[in-house]
């Protein structure tokens, strides 16, 4: 399994994952009764951070985090372990039968982005097989075009920098709402609610901002040979940054999604393909139909 190529203690400081992902999945338990006993897996949980936030708000939940990044897990255990919070290394790009209809609620957050588009559809059907029947997916991540994105953009280009990075791949995936709202129709969520939302962040000082800034430059840092530069590279986006807002505010724009698993009965009776009596190898087959139905 790989690491992460930020240390997770850095990581872990950085504001604006954190403080978006419990707005959102606040939000939902404001409109969703959590009865107690639940399963709830934190998808590509990171630091660990929003699952040790769920054990303390859930006392009554058992919270799973999984990750393929071993020093992201080696720390989560370390700082998040509780008696209803534990961690597992784990690739949710590849299918593991023992987590089959195994989580009530699934929360994926700030990782769609990582993940490279040909791995979209499996990753998320991934999840849909990973959720018992009716349970809940919650999805967010950020979308382009923030001060942010046009500063590193305006970085990278500039006379200084854009001979480090010529060999430079765009990776990071984005999508419309209309977009996401289509993966998870052709996995097979329903009850599919797909929204923007912004959320205005003010960092307390220049090092809280720098800190956020490298976990948002991470794959540019691969490309630069010297350690020495690097931190110039990270001084010269924190330092433009400020210039272009001095009080050190971010606007954060996230794609949010919300779907439901359903029933079989349900599954079968929106798409009409099999009778009642199907079997679960049969109800694996129409979500294979559903994924690969409509071309990209």
């Amino acid at each position: 399994m790989p690491q992460y190529p930020i240390s997770p203690e850095l990581y872990d400081q950085s504001i604006p994952q954190i403080v978006t992902a419990k707005s959102v999945v606040l939000d939902f338990f404001d409109k969703t009764h959590i009865h107690g006993g639940e399963t709830i897996v934190d998808a590509c949980c990171g630091t660990g951070n929003l699952a040790g936030f769920l054990g303390g708000y859930l006392p009554n939940c058992t919270i799973l985090g999984l990750d393929n990044a071993e020093n992201m897990i080696e720390f989560a255990k370390k700082k998040y372990s509780q008696n209803n919070v534990s961690f597992l290394l784990e690739d949710l790009t590849t299918f593991n039968e023992s987590y089959k209809k195994s989580a009530d609620l699934i929360i994926c957050s700030w990782a769609v982005s990582h993940i490279p588009m040909e791995q979209q559809k499996i990753f998320t059907n991934n999840l849909y097989q990973y959720l018992k029947k009716e349970g809940r997916l919650i999805v967010l991540f950020p979308v382009m075009g923030s001060t942010l994105s046009t500063v590193i953009q305006e970085t990278v280009k500039s006379e200084k920098w854009n001979n480090v990075f010529t060999k430079l791949e765009n990776t990071r995936v984005t999508f419309t709402i209309e977009q996401y709202d289509e993966i998870l129709r052709q996995v097979g969520f329903m009850n599919r609610s797909v929204r923007l939302c912004s959320e205005e962040i003010t960092f307390k000082d220049k090092n809280e901002l720098r800190c956020f800034i490298i976990t948002s430059i991470a794959r540019y840092l691969s490309y630069i040979p010297k350690p020495e530069l690097s931190e110039e590279f990270i001084d010269d986006i924190t330092n433009n940054y400020q210039e272009k807002i001095p009080n050190l505010s971010y606007t954060v724009t996230i794609l949010s999604a919300v779907a439901k698993r359903p029933s079989l009965n349900l599954l079968l009776q929106k798409t009409g393909t099999f009778n009642s009596d199907s079997n679960n190898s049969q109800e694996e087959d129409i979500t294979q139909l559903l994924l690969y139905s409509k071309p990209d």
